[in-house]
């Protein structure tokens, strides 16, 4: 059948040529896409589109086709079809950025809490361990850990002289030290520290 008949045929919505259409491209379309990454309902959806798409274009009195219809009705369900992989191609592209960037900074957030939550529990076992020494060493290591010269410690802390604020502050170290390795989130402070 040459192209008149089709065109004629679609523009007065004849329904024996718009069934003929049907039967004679609808199973070579569906093969083409099924081997191109398509499915059936793919096919037959891009045949669908194609036949409106046709219509439309022939509405135009001053339309013409060298072309055979059968070629020139494969061109544009090929394009059709073209141009849903590619937006399926890019949408694809997209749900896989945002769902990396989503998981990215769902771990981010994640490890911050974490850290935050591992920093609190070790302030907290050395708060605790710390209030467990005498007086003397609650007030001793804070100033050693700010760095405070041996000699301001002794006359802060009525020591006779830098040698006894050496001594009282290994005294106190080796204390505080039994206290947190006995402390239940000792581990996790051995696992930061190796």
């Amino acid at each position: 059948m040459d192209s008149t008949y089709y065109l004629e045929g679609l523009k007065s919505a004849d329904r024996e040529v718009v069934h003929n259409i049907y039967e004679t491209f609808l199973p070579d379309i569906t093969i083409w896409v099924m081997k191109n990454s398509g499915s059936e309902q793919d096919a037959f959806d891009v045949f669908q589109e194609s036949l409106e798409a046709i219509l439309h274009i022939i509405s135009d009195k001053d339309w013409k086709t060298e072309m055979p219809f059968g070629a020139y009705f494969f061109r544009v369900c090929r394009n059709k079809w073209v141009d849903q992989l590619r937006k399926k191609t890019k949408e694809q592209k997209v749900r896989t950025t945002e769902l990396q960037r989503y998981t990215e900074k769902q771990y981010e957030e994640l490890f911050e809490y974490e850290n935050q939550d591992d920093e609190l529990k070790l302030k907290s076992m050395l708060g605790e361990t710390l209030k467990q020494l005498s007086p003397l060493c609650q007030k001793l290591i804070p100033l050693t850990e700010a760095k405070t010269p041996a000699s301001e410690i002794a006359k802060v802390l009525d020591m006779p002289s830098a040698n006894t604020v050496y001594r009282r502050k290994f005294a106190c170290f080796e204390t505080w030290k039994k206290l947190i390795v006995k402390h239940k989130y000792f581990p996790l402070w051995e696992a930061r520290n190796t």
